[in-house]
């Protein structure tokens, strides 16, 4: 059933936009904290509570071996009716440059959820994603327009551990991503977001708190690291992600930034993937040798900090 999102809610004070405006437009990227999307009432808090819940019936990501979990749902943009309405497609598709373990293939994922997109809180999430994007100047309202909504779920235990493609810092091709954080289990190691200014300068680390969000351009480096449990029983991590690009501009101009997308980055800092996959899986987790020189965060996990002037390994924050 399509379903279509009007542009009806509290709008953010000009503050908090300018705020995010100026933080996109200067560094690429904004953390805009909860209070922006929800007020944290009773009401709202049960909101949470029904969106999570349908994170558990997500069905288990075949292209990744990662231990994800996704549904994928994808919107066109109306200008007639300023709404986005529900594209009953959702073939997902990125080119092996950006993403080199599951690029150049289509993907095949099952629709979000009616009892997902139809929550207050989420309806209220796009809505203002929608609004804080037509501030940004990056995209064109029209009816090239694509939104893509992403529910995700990482989960994880003490032998298997839950980790994104691809699995180091990357760009993403979108000019605009949201990164939602939903919720995640206290018995969670890593998940932190991880923000790079090239590819031997980490200038950010981050633990997002559920419902805080995370707002890149695609000029930014960024990753999160691989996900474990404290304990013997399954951690998660659920996210939404929320992205904006016109399609014609992707198919055009950003061939060509594509194919030199993959110098950013030294070569020789990045693990073959199918040595990734086989570390990545390791009991020892919280002392593996992926790559050397890892150090704890505070929330203890672990960074990609290498010895060298290079990233020795970071990882993706989808």
């Amino acid at each position: 059933m399509k379903k279509l999102f009007g542009i009806i809610s509290r709008s953010l004070s000009s503050h908090d936009k300018l705020t995010v405006i100026k933080d996109f437009s200067q560094i690429g990227y904004s953390i805009i904290n909860f209070n922006y999307y929800s007020d944290l009432s009773r009401e709202t808090c049960s909101h949470v509570s029904t969106v999570t819940a349908t994170y558990e019936n997500l069905k288990k990501d075949n292209y990744s071996n990662g231990n994800r979990y996704r549904s994928y749902s994808r919107y066109q943009w109306c200008p007639e009716k300023n709404s986005a309405q529900l594209d009953v497609t959702n073939d997902y598709f990125q080119s092996r440059n950006y993403n080199p373990l599951d690029g150049d293939k289509s993907r095949k994922f099952e629709q979000i959820s009616d009892a997902f997109l139809q929550s207050p809180l989420i309806e209220a999430i796009f809505v203002k994603d929608i609004e804080i994007a037509k501030n940004l100047d990056h995209v064109v309202f029209n009816d090239d327009l694509e939104i893509g909504l992403h529910q995700i779920r990482y989960k994880a235990n003490f032998t298997n551990v839950a980790y994104s493609t691809p699995v180091w810092l990357h760009k993403d091709v979108e000019p605009i991503v949201f990164i939602h954080v939903v919720n995640y289990s206290q018995n969670l190691v890593g998940g932190d977001n991880i923000i790079a200014k090239n590819g031997s300068d980490i200038n950010r680390a981050v633990r997002l708190a559920p419902l805080q969000t995370l707002l890149l351009s695609k000029n930014v480096l960024h990753a999160v690291t691989p996900m474990s449990s404290l304990d013997e029983n399954d951690a998660v991590r659920d996210i939404l992600v929320v992205t904006f690009k016109n399609k014609k501009e992707y198919s055009g101009a950003n061939l060509e930034e594509e194919k030199t997308l993959t110098k950013t980055i030294d070569s020789s800092t990045v693990l073959h993937s199918k040595n990734t996959k086989t570390n990545l899986n390791s009991r020892n987790f919280s002392t593996m040798n992926i790559a050397s020189g890892f150090f704890k965060s505070s929330s203890g996990s672990l960074l990609g900090l290498g010895k060298s002037s290079h990233i020795s390994m970071a990882f993706s924050a989808k």
